[in-house]
This record gives structure tokens, C-alpha cells and sequence, in this order.
């Protein structure tokens, strides 16, 4: 059986994950276009390239070593690769753990916990206002009659979103595709009831 050469498999897999971390982080990215993509890289920090060359120099230090009976060429494409691959699956994990929130108590997989459970909820933040205590209790009705309720997180996180957008997917497959536009129009038909009854209190 013919062995594995090390020293040009190592190099390519580093390329194909390092091409693996940058497009996952055009994906990721709010405003993902290539125009954009394009003008992020001339936009980049210089200093933020100087981790390649100081990658390629310790390579190059690790494999002056001889830590190895190889041949110098190979020790330092070995270690180069080595490191290429390391930086490469950190930044890559980093990013799946904060795309995900895997880091948060509300992601993704929290969400079909949940959803599993019977608890279905969206998790809002910033200050919720209503006009009357009325109004109030006829928004969260409505919202219960949909199967959910809305609860207050206090600030926003990328799990957070991701949660949410499971539990809207899971109420459009209850519901059907188009049960936020009734929604909607139930709640407008609140706020009007609610406008014309303060309306009457104040005359």
C-alpha cells in the first residue's frame, strides 16, 4: 500500500479549510454579496495579513527543529500545514459556535428541545409598550390562541434569532405559510379597538 505523502496532502487540506473559513464568514455575513466580500478584503487591516507570513516563519522555525529524520523541505510543508490547519479549524468552530449560538442557552437546538417539550415561545427584547392593560391582554390571547407566548429576554444574541426563527418555522408548518398575515390583520384590528376606545375616554 503506497503511503500517504504528508507533505502535499497537509498543505491542500490547510488551503481547502482556510477556503472553508473564508467562505462561511461571507455567509454568515448580514450583507453577503461579492461585491461586498470583494470590498471587506481591500477594507482588511494590514496588520490582519501579517498572521500568513508569521505562520509560514514558524513553519519554517518548527521544521529547522529536526524533530524528524525528513528532509528540511518536508519537515517545514508538514509543520506549515500543521499550523494552517489548526488556525483554520479554531476559526471555523468559533464561527459555527456564534452562527448557531451554540454558546448560548437559546439556539438552535434549544428551540427543538422546546418545541419538543410542548413550550412554544418567541423571546423579544427591547420595551414592549402598550396603551391599555386591555390591550394587552388581548394581544397575548391572541398570541396564546396561535399556540405560543412572547417572552421578554432583555437583550438580543445571534442564538436568540436562531431560536426564534426555529419556532417561526415550526408555527408556519401549524398554521401554513401565510398565518402571520391573519395574525397581523388581528392585531391591527386590536390597536384600532384600542385607539378608538381611548379616543372616547378622552372626549
Amino acid at each position: 500500500m503506497k503511503r500517504i505523502n504528508w507533505s502535499i496532502w497537509l498543505p491542500m487540506l490547510a488551503i481547502i479549510l482556510l477556503t472553508i473559513e473564508v467562505l462561511m464568514e461571507f455567509v454568515i455575513s448580514d450583507q453577503a454579496s461579492w461585491s461586498r466580500f470583494l470590498s471587506s478584503i481591500k477594507e482588511t487591516n494590514p496588520n490582519g495579513w501579517l498572521i500568513i507570513p508569521a505562520m509560514i516563519i514558524s513553519g519554517i522555525i518548527i521544521g529547522a527543529l529536526r524533530i524528524s529524520k525528513h528532509k528540511f523541505g518536508r519537515r517545514v510543508s508538514v509543520a506549515t500545514g500543521l499550523i494552517f490547519i489548526g488556525f483554520s479549524l479554531f476559526f471555523i468552530t468559533r464561527m459555527t459556535l456564534f452562527y448557531y449560538g451554540l454558546n448560548e442557552s437559546l439556539n438552535y437546538f434549544t428551540a427543538k428541545e422546546d418545541i419538543k417539550n410542548g413550550k412554544i415561545r418567541f423571546y423579544t427584547y427591547g420595551q414592549m409598550h402598550y396603551s391599555s392593560e386591555k390591550e394587552y391582554y388581548a394581544i397575548d390571547s391572541l398570541e396564546k390562541s396561535y399556540g405560543y407566548e412572547v417572552i421578554d429576554a432583555g437583550g438580543g444574541t445571534p442564538g436568540l434569532e436562531i431560536y426564534n426563527d426555529v419556532i417561526e418555522d415550526y408555527l408556519t408548518k401549524i398554521h401554513g405559510k401565510n398565518w402571520r398575515d391573519g395574525f397581523n390583520r388581528k392585531i391591527d384590528s386590536i390597536y384600532k379597538s384600542s385607539n378608538s376606545s381611548q379616543r372616547k375616554i378622552d372626549n
